[in-house]
């Protein structure tokens, strides 16, 4: 199981230039901000911040994905997303 939290508010923190690439417009991604903006909205339809995602470590797919709750209600989707997946 991976847990991830992609955070947009970084605006000043850039990646390296090997990690540097353009999005489908061809507009050059060079900040943390943006490509985790970027991945969000592709992989996963959504643009909400705070956006985590439980992530099934064999297969690579999302189990579950949420944005914005309490850290006590993240933590209860984040169990039950990994025990009923787990059955």
């Amino acid at each position: 199981m991976i847990f991830c939290e992609l955070y947009g508010y970084h605006k000043i923190v850039q990646l390296d230039s090997n990690e540097w690439f353009n999005n489908k417009e061809g507009k050059l991604i060079k900040h943390l901000r943006t490509k985790n903006s970027y991945l969000q909205e592709m992989i996963f339809d959504s643009n909400g911040q705070r956006f985590n995602v439980l992530i099934d470590s064999k297969t690579g797919e999302a189990i579950e994905t949420f944005t914005n709750d309490s850290k006590n209600r993240n933590s209860l989707k984040l169990l039950k997303a990994y025990y009923s997946q787990s059955k």
